[in-house]
This record gives C-alpha cells, structure tokens and sequence, in this order.
C-alpha cells in the first residue's frame, strides 16, 4: 500500500516507485464541478489513465483496470470529509494506491 504523498497547492505531480512500476499521479482542482482530478503517467510519460474523478470510499481505478488491473486507488479522509474544495486533497483527503488484495482502512488516522 502506498500513501501518496500529495498536497493541496494547485497543480502538481509527483513520481512514485510501486510495485506497478514507476508512476506518475498529476492531480488538478476542476472548480467548476468541485473535484480533484487524476491522471496517471508511466515512467516514460505515456498516459495510462487520466481524467479520474477522486471520489472518497471507492475504487477510483475502475476506468483504468486494463492498465492496473490488480490495483486500487482510494481516497480516504481523517473525518469522512468530502474531497470537494480545493484545500481538501493532502491536507483532509488522501490518495493511497494499493494491491487489489490489500486492506485499505476508511479513515486516514489508521494509515498514518
């Protein structure tokens, strides 16, 4: 399981090594619908998802199962906080990509 380490200062990358390989998460506050986005790169830069709506509680990799097939991407938050204003992504909200047979507890205070 791997927290990855975001944070809520407009957008921004961040690279990863996972057991999926290296990769790249660009996340991105659309203002007009209230949410963060992701797109997700491979180490030479080829899109292997992108436009994923962060919605707390679910698998938000399902539009991109065929690329990470045994893995999941869940946001989680401290409170059951909603991951709609442009603060909450790293600082109440948080993204953890996890292998599909890894647990990933609802709340951030059991992953820290």
């Amino acid at each position: 399981m791997e927290l990855i380490p975001l944070t809520s200062d407009g957008s921004r990358k961040v690279v990863v090594t996972t057991d999926a390989g290296i990769l790249t998460f660009k996340t991105y506050y659309m203002t007009l619908i209230k949410s963060w986005l992701c797109d997700i790169e491979d180490a030479d830069g080829v899109a292997l998802v992108t436009g994923l709506n962060l919605v707390i509680a679910v698998d938000n990799l399902l539009k991109g199962r065929n690329v990470l097939k045994n893995h999941i991407l869940r946001v989680i938050s401290e409170n059951n906080t909603e991951n709609n204003t442009s603060k909450s992504l790293g600082n109440k909200c948080f993204l953890i990509l996890a292998s599909n047979d890894e647990y990933i507890p609802p709340i951030y205070s059991e992953v820290a």
